[in-house]
């Protein structure tokens, strides 16, 4: 499952939903930055070779909605990810799910609004997260994962579950 955010993730599981390893996204707010995405797709790859039917589930959030400035700079920087993780993954002959936040979100149990209340979807998926993989977050911060990275790790997380619950 891959959160193409700025603190975003890669997380492979297992077919049985067991978590494999999980990778920070690389900032590719710059040229240079490619490299690292690149490297992190394929060392993700190699684990994933040991299952070759498996498909990757990519997050998709569209257009980002908030403040002109970073709207435009957030969605280029979004839309780069997710171009390079189709490509990539095309070469490689992997199937690629593109999901929006909603669809995945909703299919796992995520509410983003109740009552006419926006909710927290992060605190929820930091929950969702401790529920199915107990040791996960604790991983996170031994390695030293910042609370943005951990939240983006549940997030990818998250949306590898969706992944193999709908392939």
């Amino acid at each position: 499952g891959i959160d193409p955010g700025v603190s975003g993730a890669a997380v492979l599981l297992a077919p049985g939903g067991s978590i494999v390893s999980a990778w920070r996204m690389p900032d590719v707010r710059e040229d240079d930055e490619l490299d690292a995405l690149r490297e992190m797709l394929h060392d993700a790859e190699i684990y994933a070779n040991r299952w070759p039917g498996l498909e990757v589930c990519c997050e998709d959030p569209g257009i980002i909605r908030t403040g002109a400035q970073y709207q435009a700079a957030a969605t280029r920087s979004l839309a780069r990810i997710v171009g390079y993780v189709l490509g990539y993954f095309g070469v490689t002959n992997r199937a690629v799910r593109v999901v929006a936040p909603s669809t995945w979100q909703s299919a796992i149990g995520i509410l983003r609004s109740s009552g006419g209340k926006t909710r927290d979807t992060k605190a929820q998926a930091a929950m969702l997260c401790g529920h199915f993989w107990p040791t996960f977050k604790v991983w996170l911060k031994a390695h030293k994962w910042n609370a943005a990275e951990r939240a983006g790790a549940f997030d990818a997380a998250l949306i590898a579950r969706y992944g193999l619950d709908v392939q």
